[in-house]
């Protein structure tokens, strides 16, 4: 968001509200602790799980099937609203799809 330097004699004075923005700011800056890298990398670990049953290319599974369930993760995508209000458009969606699919997969891969 915004940055300033201003004395805090100088927001007190002009009565401007400042507290809210210095705290979100500093949980904004707080470093994660030890608990915290660990729970996300077992959240990571367990999603990457999850991809590759999609996308992981020796899964034991049919061509139709697997084209169903990237399907329905691409459809997923598709319905995500994001942070900012936007969402995917389908061939944005085919083209993370693609890029998740090669990365589980260990491919290397541009999406231009």
């Amino acid at each position: 968001d915004e940055s300033t330097y201003e004395f805090e004699r100088d927001l007190i004075l002009n009565e401007v509200e400042y507290k809210e923005a210095v705290s979100s700011y500093e949980k904004r800056s707080a470093k994660p602790s030890r608990q915290n890298i660990s729970s996300f990398k077992k959240q990571r670990d367990t999603e990457k799980k999850k991809l590759y049953k999609i996308f992981g290319d020796r899964v034991n599974m049919t061509e139709d099937e697997k084209e169903k369930i990237v399907k329905e993760y691409q459809d997923s995508l598709q319905a995500t609203k994001w942070e900012n209000g936007g969402q995917l458009r389908d061939y944005q969606a085919e083209g993370v799809s693609w890029m998740i699919s090669n990365h589980i997969n260990g491919r290397s891969s541009i999406l231009a």
